[in-house]
């Protein structure tokens, strides 16, 4: 059972460290916007139109394709002041519970932001600002980086529950 849980765990952090691409990419796309809209707006005075909604979207992307592979890494931040002083059992039990209340919180997190994201799609809802732009894919993005973060918190309850460890997910690499 093991050798199944950490196959399926780098399998999902392959795909995790994909999307993770995707949002740096996501981030260089917006510096280059920003720096566009910059340098129009100073040197030749016009400015990028549209920037400041693109960049927004692209935030977006960058932190919602990229937080459940933090998570993959364990690289969010823990308080331990308390965990520390637990015996391994008990620590092993409590990074369990966690994970499990963090996989149903984040499964009710992403029904509900479907159903915000659905909405938005069936009035297909618009930003209108400098330019006219769509903002249901947006809202489908928190929706997908919910659903990978509840997923990688399932896979962590069960590595948690029978003490697997990823070595090679822990570096980051």
């Amino acid at each position: 059972m093991e050798q199944g849980v950490l196959a399926l765990s780098r399998a999902y952090g392959r795909l995790l460290r994909l999307l993770g691409m995707v949002a740096g990419l996501a981030c260089l796309l917006t510096m280059f916007l920003v720096a566009i809209n910059v340098i129009g707006r100073y040197l030749f005075n016009t400015p990028f139109n549209g920037a400041f909604v693109y960049t927004q979207s692209l935030l977006t992307v960058m932190i919602f394709f990229s937080i459940a592979l933090t998570q993959h890494y364990r690289g969010h931040i823990k308080v331990v002041f308390v965990t520390r002083l637990m015996s391994p059992m008990w620590r092993r039990f409590t990074q369990t519970l966690m994970s499990a209340l963090a996989t149903i919180l984040f499964v009710f997190a992403s029904y509900a932001t479907f159903l915000f994201a659905w909405e938005s799609f069936e009035v297909r809802e618009e930003i209108f600002d400098a330019v006219t732009y769509p903002i249901y894919p947006v809202k489908f993005v928190v929706f997908i980086g919910l659903v990978l973060l509840a997923v990688q918190f399932a896979l962590d309850t069960v590595m948690d529950a029978f003490g697997i460890e990823d070595n090679g997910a822990k570096g980051g690499h």
